[in-house]
């Protein structure tokens, strides 16, 4: 497992926080992170978290978004795949 987790944790090269604390913005959450996961195709979203927190009187909601550039990724994958026998 911790293997699974080192390697995922070299693939991160990028967090992006979304928070809010009114309503009026938690109806707009959805759509701010559709917008940011459109204009940065390049990225590719390895671990999301959601987290939540509150006082007497405000209620927090953050999601955090764990994201490699696709080509970097790609090349660490494909640095862990096994090469074919040659015969």
């Amino acid at each position: 497992m911790r293997d699974r987790q080192r390697s995922a944790s070299a693939r991160i090269t990028g967090v992006q926080t979304f928070s809010v604390t009114k309503l009026k913005e938690r109806d707009a959450l959805g759509e701010r992170i559709t917008q940011w996961v459109q204009s940065h195709r390049d990225a590719e979203i390895i671990r999301t978290e959601v987290v939540q927190s509150s006082d007497a009187e405000f209620h927090c909601l953050s999601i955090v978004i764990f994201y490699g550039e696709r080509s970097v990724v790609a090349d660490v994958q494909c640095e862990g795949a096994s090469e074919p026998a040659l015969e």
